[in-house]
């Protein structure tokens, strides 16, 4: 339709205006235009006057244009930004692929032309990729560094744990020796070379030779204790026995004892905390039995506990906690101090090995006049010296 001087083509690309006095001077080039846009695989609203993506991209472009000839036409594009030269192509329309493209500001020009003609204006779509919350720099720079503090506070939490743990053998090392110093205390060695003394006296040297060879026996193995801060059981259990008969025999024999093991602990290969049994058992002789005018009883019972402690019971039928502090008040406070050394043992045991290391005191007959005294001791143990 020419109307007022102007040329009104309709066709299904649309409407085009042309003055009647460019058809004059030149051939006009064709118009081109946005068909879809279709953005990780979802269509894009038209019209767009720009796009606008976060993260991973994959942009798909149509175009086509308005032409006023049947002939092909020839398109040029190029995504600024991303590419710095014009590509060229021909044909009726145009599909563009753009896969992930990095974070910026791109802006993708289009012009189309006709042999005769000349480029048309370039039909300008800003594209623009917003960075994802982890590819910011900033972001980038306070990861580094929290992974960097992270870092220096773990290796510090490793070196405090070194440390906890030398001050923790540290403190074991000093309560092993002072066990070590209670069960060799002057005491007991003047009345043990008493023994041998009476002997000797009385002209008993077979029964002093036996004695002094389990004296001596006695004093290796406290010593050979103390180079480890686990013993075999077997080992344990040969020192308590070895003990036990030296002090039935300075007692004129007045109390028996019975030591039994669990069958499901295999006493090579076991290994468990020295120089805490023999102190307890000690108790039992010297503040249990020891005045009693009938013959005196202790019952030693190793059993499993669970998978990382076994439970030693030590019984006795003394005459108890209560009559005993009377008896004994003047050792009541190195009695005192030598169940706290005892107790501060298994505390740092429980921490050094993550189980329960524990004592309890109870009577064992309340019904009688003599009660008796009943320990329950909880020790942990390993099946390798390495373990320790």
């Amino acid at each position: 339709l020419l109307n007022r001087g102007s040329l009104y083509i309709a066709s299904d690309d649309g409407l085009t205006v042309l003055p009647e006095s460019s058809l004059i001077k030149y051939i006009a080039p064709p118009i081109p235009y946005v068909r879809s846009i279709t953005v990780n695989d979802k269509n894009y609203a038209l019209p767009s006057n720009e796009i606008k993506l976060t993260g991973k991209n994959n942009i798909h472009l149509t175009f086509g244009s308005i032409n006023f000839f049947s002939s092909s036409a020839t398109y040029s594009y190029m995504l600024e930004g991303a590419e710095k030269k014009w590509t060229i192509g021909t044909g009726s329309d145009l599909d563009l692929f753009y896969r992930n493209l990095p974070p910026g500001h791109y802006r993708f020009k289009l012009r189309v032309s006709k042999s005769n003609s000349g480029w048309s204006q370039p039909l300008v779509l800003p594209i623009i990729i917003q960075p994802t919350f982890f590819e910011y720099p900033v972001v980038w720079a306070i990861m580094v560094l929290l992974a960097g503090v992270l870092i220096l506070l773990f290796f510090n939490r490793i070196k405090n744990q070194r440390m906890k743990k030398i001050e923790l053998d540290h403190q074991l090392i000093v309560l092993e020796q002072k066990a070590l110093q209670s069960m060799m205390n002057p005491h007991f060695i003047f009345n043990s070379l008493g023994s041998i003394q009476n002997y000797l006296l009385k002209n008993k040297g077979s029964e002093a030779i036996i004695y002094l060879s389990n004296f001596a026996r006695l004093m290796r193995q406290n010593l050979n204790a103390l180079n480890t801060p686990m013993i075999v059981l077997e080992e344990e259990v040969d020192r308590l026995k070895n003990y036990l008969d030296l002090e039935k025999i300075r007692l004129d024999y007045n109390f028996n004892y019975n030591i039994e093991i669990d069958p499901s602990l295999k006493e090579e290969d076991i290994y468990i905390p020295g120089m805490l049994i023999q102190p307890i058992v000690e108790n039992s002789i010297w503040h249990g039995i020891a005045t009693l005018k009938d013959q005196g009883n202790i019952q030693v019972s190793f059993e499993s506990y669970n998978l990382k402690s076994m439970k030693i019971s030590i019984r006795d039928n003394g005459i108890g906690m209560k009559r005993s502090m009377e008896y004994f008040n003047k050792d009541a406070h190195r009695q005192h101090l030598g169940m706290q050394m005892i107790k501060k043992r298994l505390d740092l045991l429980s921490k050094k090995y993550n189980t329960e290391a524990s004592i309890i005191y109870s009577e064992c007959y309340p019904e009688n006049v003599n009660t008796g005294t009943l320990a329950e001791l909880i020790l942990p143990f390993t099946y390798s010296p390495a373990d320790s």
